[in-house]
């Protein structure tokens, strides 16, 4: 899968903010006070949003290692994939 650039600048936000939201809550549970994690007083951990970018990148053929179809969380609570038609 070809990502643009706002797909790559959106996968490393989302996964900065969320590896520091981890990294936040295993510190305060070890600690037991909060402490900031992030990059210079910002709650990003690039490292994560580096990281997703390498494996989007270079590991495509990881996305469907699941054997799941790429629309599968959609078509799960859509009727259409069970048969499922309106009166």
């Amino acid at each position: 899968m070809l990502y643009t650039w706002t797909d790559l600048i959106w996968l490393f936000f989302i996964y900065s903010f969320g590896g520091w939201c981890i990294e936040v809550c295993y510190a305060a549970v070890r600690r037991r006070k909060f402490v900031n994690r992030g990059f210079v007083n910002s709650p990003l951990c690039p490292i994560y949003g580096f990281g997703s970018l390498l494996f989007g990148i270079f590991l495509p053929e990881l996305q469907h290692s699941w054997n799941m179809p790429p629309e599968w969380p959609w078509k799960k609570f859509s009727g259409k994939s069970s048969g499922i038609t309106p009166p």
